[in-house]
């Protein structure tokens, strides 16, 4: 009985992945109308379920297909839900017949051309009729050229490409791809500086360090992206820094629970502050405000999995996650829970922890008799007179920590 059971359900499976056949349908998207959700351009049903239209395209076009149009400005989940698609996001079609999803928000491109496009609801096939030519160019592209294709790559066997430019600014994503972006290649890696990387993802790809006389050479044969240039820190100081993560009780909260640093010059320090739980912990520079401004470009932390883990007492390189670039792949550094001092230098760019050491107050006495002596709480709030509690001493140009019993 059991598998009497499964078999109908595979058979409901497959009745609802096609859709009953469209009575009406829209080219809808960059080849029509643009992309409202309430304009598209009707085609001529040629027999039941099945729908025709020829295009002229001045430049590459994404499109899709729907049922029907929203009746509202911004309803894009009335068509969303009516419309066919590519089986898989930004998909050049083959001359001939291509598979359809319904309903897909994945959408076709096609390069400047002559097109006609039939589209059959009862098989789920789109047909496109006319000769279909690539662009094999590659720019880089991304928000130093606001996407476009002003930056052309330059190649002599269409295998290796390379472009070197005056400077690239940290945080500003980009990729390599063609006009149509039907062909795109990227790291996903948002924090490179100089070396060899992998292409292996989707995400724009960036560098966490300002970069001048940067040469890009793309190896589309081995699938690597070499970067060659000059770093420098750029200039990212924030005008405050907070804690975030297992610290004194907290698990990961974006409001009171984050401990303020003290900030002096480009650097931020904390004094004995327990990181607990799985050790684990980043800086951000917006309190109270949720994780979409954390992780909107607000957020620091290693330059990659392999730097998490911190050594104490040596410093480690600290990026910023740039909003778009990289956020989703922010990632924390790692010590063994317990007591720290905790230092962020925005001038080198680095975080250092150091082990808390209880100080007692009758050390100050071995100090110089005739250096001025000041006391700040760990807020960075200068104390006139200090009570039982932790105190940043500052004597003369020496600064330490000391517990006053």
């Amino acid at each position: 009985m059991k598998k009497l059971y499964f078999f109908i359900a595979a058979i409901m499976l497959a009745v609802n992945a096609m859709a009953a056949p469209a009575e009406q349908l829209y080219l809808f998207g960059e080849a029509a109308e643009g992309w409202d959700p309430t304009k598209g351009t009707p085609m001529e049903k040629v027999e039941d379920g099945v729908f025709k239209i020829e295009v002229e395209l001045d430049g590459t076009k994404f499109f899709g297909f729907v049922t029907d149009l929203a009746t509202s400005d911004g309803d894009w989940g009335y068509v969303n839900a009516r419309r066919y698609g590519a089986t898989e996001g930004n998909a050049v079609p083959e001359t001939g017949d291509n598979e359809m999803l319904f309903p897909s928000e994945n959408s076709w491109s096609l390069p400047e051309g002559s097109y006609t496009l039939t589209v059959d609801t009862n098989n789920n096939i789109l047909n496109v009729a006319g000769k279909i030519v690539i662009d094999t160019n590659l720019y880089l592209r991304g928000d130093m050229n606001e996407w476009g294709t002003t930056t052309p790559m330059t190649t002599t066997d269409d295998k290796i490409y390379t472009i070197t430019l005056a400077s690239i600014e940290a945080g500003k994503g980009f990729k390599i791809a063609n006009d149509g972006w039907s062909i795109q290649y990227s790291t996903g890696n948002a924090s490179m500086t100089n070396g060899v990387y992998t292409i292996n993802g989707d995400a724009n790809m960036g560098f966490y360090l300002d970069m001048a006389d940067v040469t890009l050479t793309l190896d589309t044969e081995n699938n690597t992206l070499t970067v060659s240039g000059t770093t420098s820190v750029p200039d990212l100081v924030p005008d405050a820094l907070y804690i975030l993560g297992n610290v004194n009780g907290s698990s990961w909260g974006t409001g009171d629970d984050m401990v303020e640093m003290t900030k002096e010059g480009k650097k931020f320090s904390v004094v004995d502050v327990e990181i607990d739980g799985d050790g684990n912990f980043s800086f951000a520079a917006v309190k109270g405000e949720g994780w979409d401004a954390v992780n909107g470009g607000n957020r620091f932390g290693p330059v990659n999995d392999e730097s998490r883990d911190l050594t104490v007492g040596t410093p480690s390189d600290m990026c910023i996650f740039f909003g778009d670039a990289n956020a989703g792949s922010a990632t924390s550094w790692h010590v063994t829970p317990g007591l720290y001092d905790i230092t962020a230098d925005f001038e080198n760019l680095t975080v250092n922890v150091e082990p808390s050491v209880k100080v007692g107050i009758e050390s100050v006495e071995a100090e110089d008799a005739n250096s001025h002596v000041e006391y700040f709480n760990i807020q960075g709030i200068r104390v006139v007179v200090p009570e039982k509690g932790i105190y940043i001493e500052r004597r003369g140009a020496a600064a330490r920590k000391v517990v006053i019993d």
